[in-house]
């Protein structure tokens, strides 16, 4: 059994496509065919339906794919042992939401950077969940970052979550700075600054609002968390965001929470990778530096 061969039925598996599998490893498709008919062979099954272009595991397939990629990563630790000394060197493609860039980006990025120096990281910045799932799929991203109430992707999983809570926010002088116990009514009416609805959050916070029957209607709908505390220190508005992102303008005064009742809205930021993707030396270490921030944040 050829590792050559297992790598293409890995790669195959992930791109859907003998045609991109061949353009993503350097063989022809005709090449790509010939080495996955001669691991079926070896195995006596059949690995993929051929459906038009695309191809698909089958039942076969899928039994099989947990074999093929801890042989990959027993190649890969084998090739890491006699090279111990070497650094994880590559490329890693991160897809995360707007608050993630914002507040998880500075407490991660850098030192990961630091630890890692031969790792290249680029970040594509999306509020737009299915869009960075398709780039997941298509091989243009290695990891995504988003922050929803629960992991509900079937062909991804879940590698790191840290739960996240919220707060109502505003300016230090803005009269309910100084108040105790405000009604959610009166923060709601008061030039509400919304997250957008494509943000999670946002659709949370609305969702529970007509739960509870309180008139909602936004003064201002924007998809920029960053613009949003811009907005709120210059003294205008009052705005709901995760509290990791507002805990720091907080504590320099250019923020205040409001005293309210607690909605009980909760989500997690979650990483995830696509399933019966290969996971090289960068992504692991990546995985294993982002596990442990969590841990002990």
């Amino acid at each position: 059994m050829e590792i050559r061969n297992i790598i293409t039925f890995v790669k195959a598996a992930e791109m859907k496509s003998f045609t991109k599998t061949a353009s993503q490893l350097g063989y022809s498709q005709a090449a790509v065919t010939v080495q996955i008919k001669q691991l079926e062979d070896e195995l006596g099954t059949q690995l993929f339906d051929r459906i038009g272009r695309s191809v698909s595991l089958t039942r076969a397939g899928e039994k099989f794919m947990p074999y093929a990629l801890q042989l990959l990563k027993s190649m890969d630790d084998a090739v890491s042992f006699m090279k111990k000394e070497d650094e994880p060197s590559g490329v890693l493609r991160i897809g995360a939401s707007s608050s993630f860039s914002a507040g998880m980006i500075p407490k991660l990025i850098p030192e990961f950077c630091e630890k890692y120096p031969k790792i290249e990281i680029i970040i594509r910045t999306s509020d737009l969940l299915a869009s960075m799932l398709e780039l997941l799929r298509q091989n243009q991203l290695d990891f995504v970052f988003t922050l929803e109430r629960q992991p509900h992707i079937q062909d991804c999983e879940l590698v790191a979550a840290h739960p996240e809570s919220f707060a109502f926010v505003t300016s230090p002088d803005n009269p309910l700075a100084s108040m105790k116990n405000v009604p959610i009514e009166k923060i709601v009416e008061n030039n509400f600054i919304s997250a957008d609805r494509e943000v999670s959050y946002g659709l949370y916070l609305e969702q529970t609002l007509m739960e509870r029957g309180i008139p909602f209607h936004p003064m201002v709908e924007i998809g920029s968390t960053s613009a949003i505390i811009s907005i709120l220190a210059k003294g205008v508005g009052v705005s709901f965001l995760p509290v990791f992102l507002t805990e720091e303008p907080v504590k320099k005064g250019e923020l205040a929470f409001i005293d309210t009742e607690n909605l009980g809205i909760q989500a997690w930021t979650q990483m995830m990778r696509l399933k019966n993707k290969w996971v090289n030396a960068e992504m692991q270490a990546f995985i294993d530096f982002v596990s442990e921030k969590f841990r002990n944040m």
